[in-house]
């Protein structure tokens, strides 16, 4: 699991700017409430909302990023968990791609 400290520290990389841009555009929350602390329950991010912006995010990095249909059991409940899924769902992307396989 990853701390708090290392989701900050996520929000360094450029791609995590894009993330959040997506996030702000799809969910209509302004982009400086998307702190790596944010709760998706905190900001109101209704789960319809959070799938478009899930989707704008596959597309716009042309990844699929695997996600819990229902917040339940899913992998992340901040922001910074979920900008350091997609991070992490992007490099195994990048790495399968560099080594051959089928992403």
């Amino acid at each position: 699991m990853i701390s708090l400290s290392q989701h900050a520290s996520l929000f360094d990389d450029q791609r995590a700017n894009e993330i959040l841009d997506i996030i702000a555009k799809e969910t209509g929350v302004e982009r400086g409430l998307l702190t790596p602390e944010a709760t998706l329950d905190e900001l109101g991010i209704p789960s319809l909302d959070l799938t478009q912006a899930v989707f704008e995010i596959e597309s716009h990095f042309d990844v699929e990023i695997p996600v819990v249909a229902d917040r339940e059991g899913a992998e992340f409940t901040t922001i910074g968990g979920l900008v350091a899924h997609v991070l992490t769902t992007l490099d195994r992307a990048a790495t399968r791609r560099a080594s051959g396989e089928a992403a």
